[in-house]
């Protein structure tokens, strides 16, 4: 299992610099580009792609999401050609999406992990993630609620990975991964109960 593993010195390296990659604060870098100033002062304060959309428009939301599932993709991309998907990469895959939810290079205030998951997604299972994103891009035209999208899709990740066999610890890294989605979204899934949450016009 993914948690059973004794990483060597080299792979530790590699986990190391999954994290930095993660934290790199795209949805800081993109605001200041677009003139919107510090993202953490406006809108939910978070610098994920939805509220860099609300704040400083759709442009600007899909260029976050670009970037941010970039540093989830290629880290691992890279670290999958020379070795595989191996537990080391399962474990960067994790690794990477906590260093965007919490960036060394922004106070460790970063965004909700759906963009980067995406991209370590992309990397160890190219079908799984194009599945998901198509289901998040259905339940976001149906619903308008970014909140929702994520959570049904993430929710459904670890059937997917099921329904094309994949072996118990990528199975292990859709739950985590799914697990993490959902505990930062805690604060919209009240929202979502209160009927309180804010959708796209």
């Amino acid at each position: 299992m993914i948690m059973n593993t004794v990483f060597t010195f080299n792979e530790y390296l590699f986990l190391a610099a999954a994290y930095l990659a993660g934290s790199i604060p795209f949805g800081v870098i993109v605001a200041r580009i677009y003139g919107l100033g510090d993202i953490t002062k406006h809108g939910s304060g978070n610098t994920g792609a939805t509220n860099l959309a609300r704040v400083g428009g759709k442009k600007c939301g899909a260029t976050t999401f670009i970037l941010d599932l970039l540093k989830g993709f290629l880290p691992l991309t890279i670290y999958i050609n020379l070795h595989g998907v191996d537990n080391v990469a399962l474990m960067g895959g994790i690794v990477c999406v906590i260093g965007h939810i919490f960036p060394i290079f922004n106070r460790f205030k970063g965004g909700k992990g759906v963009a980067t998951s995406f991209g370590v997604m992309l990397a160890v299972n190219p079908l799984v993630c194009v599945i998901m994103l198509c289901l998040w891009l259905i339940l976001f035209i149906v619903t308008k609620i970014s909140s929702v999208s994520a959570l049904l899709s993430f929710a459904l990740m670890p059937f997917i990975f099921f329904t094309i066999n994949s072996s118990n610890n990528i199975m292990l890294f859709g739950i985590v991964l799914s697990m993490i989605i959902y505990i930062c979204h805690i604060e919209n899934i009240k929202r979502l109960l209160n009927g309180t949450e804010k959708s796209f016009k």
